[in-house]
């Protein structure tokens, strides 16, 4: 019959761990007693000394003793040990869901939608655990781990560009931000670029008669395409962010460094979305980072690109002197 009670909860042998039971303790007081009794009646045959025999045979009990004791005291203290650390894991475990559950409350009582329904992806988390088949374990850990590592390194990685999330970080910000354009602007004039624009304007009227806040947006353009900005849909879109409270400059692609041709924004100095593109100017990943280095690098970007461009009419008019005539 197998002993559940040398076996731990994970399935693996506790053998090494354990103090020896008491049918081993009695095993090895029965050996004992029989190889004394063995040699004593040997040393009786062959020296015929029976107080010496007795005497012998004792001794060889007391030996056994002495070892079986010191064997007990070396299994209690290695048990001792062990102990002592798995209890400090369990209390750090405790602590983490201490923790966990703290955060969950917050997240509850944020009254956010985006907090509530995080609260119920990590509850789906938590849950679902028992369900993982164990060979899934390994695939399940690799990629909580990454998503724990992004967060981790402040550096969250998303595939593609989230309109939603542009909205709702003109929603959130309180004091600053500081947003780059990049050519081509045909986000624009799409539904989620227009409704981008409409809330970035909502909330700079509300927020520009109060004086709390500072919107600034640079407008990064192709040399050889600088007049499609000063007349048309970009123009009166651009005028109409301006009217409503934004800054915006703009400049020229050579104007600035290959470093400082991005698309990037930060918001109230704690969070850089940086945007990244592929060949066709299409957003494939943007990095949401709020490390201390990370903001301090993106918020000296923004002073360089912004004091190398110029007002938008300022430049819009440089350029409409070199347009021919």
């Amino acid at each position: 019959m197998r002993d559940e009670s040398r076996t731990n909860s994970s399935g693996g042998s506790c053998d090494s761990l354990l103090l020896p039971t008491r049918r081993e303790r009695h095993l090895v007081r029965t050996v004992s007693l029989i190889v004394s009794i063995a040699v004593g009646i040997s040393s009786y045959l062959i020296k015929t000394d029976f107080q010496q025999s007795i005497i012998l045979s004792v001794v060889i009990m007391l030996a056994f003793l002495v070892i079986e004791s010191n064997s007990m005291v070396i299994s209690l203290t290695h048990v001792t040990k062990v102990t002592n650390s798995r209890l400090e894991h369990l209390c750090l475990s405790f602590e983490s869901l201490d923790q966990f559950m703290e955060t969950r409350a917050q997240l509850c009582s944020s009254g956010g939608v985006d907090g509530v329904e995080l609260t119920k992806t990590m509850d789906r988390i938590w849950f679902s655990f028992n369900d993982i088949p164990v060979v899934l374990l390994g695939l399940a850990n690799k990629t909580l781990g990454e998503s724990a590592e992004m967060l981790v390194r402040r550096n969250l990685v998303h595939a593609g560009q989230d309109p939603a999330l542009g909205t709702n970080l003109v929603r959130w910000f309180q004091r600053s931000a500081f947003t780059t354009s990049l050519y081509p602007m045909d986000f624009w004039l799409t539904p989620w670029g227009q409704n981008y624009h409409r809330v970035i304007c909502e909330r700079m009227r509300k927020m520009s008669r109060t004086g709390t806040a500072m919107f600034r947006r640079v407008f990064i353009v192709q040399d050889e395409k600088g007049d499609e900005l000063i007349s048309g849909p970009y123009y009166e879109l651009i005028c109409e962010q301006i009217d409503s409270g934004v800054e915006i400059r703009s400049c020229f692609a050579s104007d600035l460094s290959a470093d400082l041709r991005i698309d990037f924004g930060v918001w109230d100095g704690v969070l850089e979305a940086f945007l990244i593109p592929d060949d066709t100017h299409r957003i494939t990943t943007v990095h949401y980072r709020y490390s201390n280095d990370a903001i301090r690098a993106a918020e000296q970007r923004a002073t360089l690109i912004w004091d190398r461009s110029m007002p938008f009419e300022e430049w819009a008019s440089l350029v409409r002197a070199r347009l021919p005539r």
